[in-house]
């Protein structure tokens, strides 16, 4: 009789257990459903890749970056972020950059932090061959951050070392022989490749600099090409110029858009060279009636280059009177300069300049003469313009 009573008891124990137990589970579950529902959730985006090269020294980088981003509602502490690259895709890793060189700081929901490595060629122990190639950003590597999902924390991007760059290897060309040269490089070896271009500047092909054809092929090695800029010589006299080579997109290659274009300015060999020559006065003619003194000046202004001084420059006489006592010139007058050719010569005079009224005491005079005085005229010389300051 008391067996039989007691076996309800024992049954009510179990059940009352097994209910116990499965209200643990339900608030447990739900307890890392309410967490795992304010935790962020920090994933990788937008991976991008470029190639970027030293246009003094060559030195040449390979870019990577990538977005990481919180895509959960909690905020995301400070985590470290990882780039590794598998060169030849081929399932190794052959790069682990270390996790010193990038942090990505706290993260909001819905923010994003820009990471950005930039892998130096020449450096890493491998050969750069063209083909495809694959690299892998992961965030939070060091399991700092409590997420949401810990299983979408890295994000691979195949890549093709192919890119092609241009350089100015001799940026300075002039007239009549001395050729810039334009040089054109690409990333890995591979096999022949045609490299389509754009010429624009003020320069002009045929005209300022020998015509140059697009595309040129880089060999299979080396991996550059050199493409020569040869100025025209002409007998006309012209401001530095610029020729800009553009590399146009191709199947055959990535441009590097960084150094897409390549600069060569073009000096000129012709110019006027106007001086002045024969400076004159005639010492001065007094008046009895006013005391004073009018003086008459001249010079020649002549043109020492091979080409013509156009554009009608200004030609300008200074003198001083009082030399030693008041500084400045107290006279400045200029006259109009034709257009002169090579050796050719014009006088420039200037009449019945006043001077001081006579006082009875000496006192020293000086003029001097300048061509181009408003520098109209681009000129072989500069500093040749002026005569000497003359005594009088």
């Amino acid at each position: 009789m008391k067996l039989r009573n007691i076996f309800p008891v024992i049954f009510g124990i179990i059940v009352l257990t097994a209910l116990v137990f499965s209200l643990r589970s339900y608030n447990r579950e739900e307890t890392f459903a309410r967490i795992a529902s304010l935790s962020p959730d920090l994933v990788v985006q937008n991976l991008s890749y470029t190639f970027i090269a030293n246009s003094t020294t060559y030195t040449t980088y390979l870019q990577f970056s990538g977005f990481v981003m919180n895509s959960g509602v909690g905020v995301a502490v400070t985590s470290k972020p990882r780039l590794r690259i598998d060169f030849h895709n081929n399932g190794s890793w052959d790069i682990v950059v270390p996790l010193t060189q990038n942090q990505t700081g706290s993260l909001a929901p819905g923010a994003s932090e820009s990471e950005v490595w930039n892998v130096v060629s020449e450096a890493i122990p491998w050969v750069a061959v063209g083909g495809f190639h694959r690299f892998e950003i992961c965030t939070d590597v060091q399991n700092n951050v409590i997420e949401s999902n810990e299983s979408n924390n890295c994000a691979p991007l195949l890549f093709n070392n192919n890119f092609v760059y241009v350089v100015a290897h001799d940026a300075s060309a002039g007239e009549p022989a001395n050729s810039g040269i334009f040089r054109l490089r690409r990333s890995a070896p591979s096999s022949a490749t045609p490299v389509y271009f754009t010429i624009s500047g003020n320069a002009v092909g045929g005209v300022d600099y020998q015509s140059i054809q697009s595309p040129q092929v880089i060999s299979g090695l080396p991996l550059y090409l050199d493409i020569p800029l040869t100025p025209i010589d002409d007998n006309v006299a012209e401001p530095q110029e610029t020729a800009i080579l553009t590399i146009d997109p191709s199947v055959y290659y990535q441009v590097a858009p960084q150094n897409s274009s390549g600069v060569i300015t073009i000096d000129d060999n012709d110019f006027p060279d106007l001086i002045v020559v024969s400076p004159w006065t005639n010492g001065g003619n007094s008046s009895t009636s006013t005391g004073q003194t009018t003086y008459d000046f001249s010079a020649v202004v002549r043109n020492m280059g091979n080409v013509l001084a156009g554009s009608s420059s200004r030609t300008k006489l200074q003198v001083d009177f009082n030399t030693g006592t008041q500084p400045g010139w107290d006279v400045e007058q200029t006259a109009i300069t034709g257009n002169l050719s090579p050796n050719a010569s014009e006088i420039e005079s200037w009449s019945n300049i006043v001077g001081p009224a006579t006082s009875g005491t000496y006192r020293a005079h000086i003029f001097r003469i300048c061509a181009d005085t408003l520098n109209q005229i681009i000129e072989l010389s500069e500093i040749n313009n002026c005569s000497n300051d003359i005594p009088f």
